[in-house]
């Protein structure tokens, strides 16, 4: 819950980061704001994306930004509905071959 504080040049600086320091075939989770999966979460997410850099999240950039960075079987694991809107959980892994 922490990537929706960071501005999208620092979103992938730091996506970039974690899969350096990962090792082939380890996995990264995370947790973060994502794109609406309903009707209240839509409502909720008309504030949330205006605070803070929250905005590529709500539409829904993170899977993308993950695939940029170099990470392989991006999965949605899990979604909430929030008072923030929705989080979502993902899972990803590093291929075996480096990027």
């Amino acid at each position: 819950m922490i990537l929706h504080h960071l501005t999208f040049k620092d979103k992938i600086q730091s996506l970039n980061e974690a899969f350096r320091v990962l090792r082939p075939q380890g996995s990264l989770h995370v947790a973060d704001i994502a794109k609406p999966h309903d009707t209240i979460t839509q409502l909720t997410s008309l504030i949330t994306s205006r605070l803070e850099q929250a905005s590529d999240n709500v539409r829904g950039l993170l899977p993308k930004m993950l695939l940029t960075a170099g990470f392989d079987q991006v999965t949605e694991t899990k979604k909430y509905g929030t008072i923030f809107g929705t989080v979502a959980l993902y899972r990803v892994r590093k291929p075996n071959i480096s990027k």
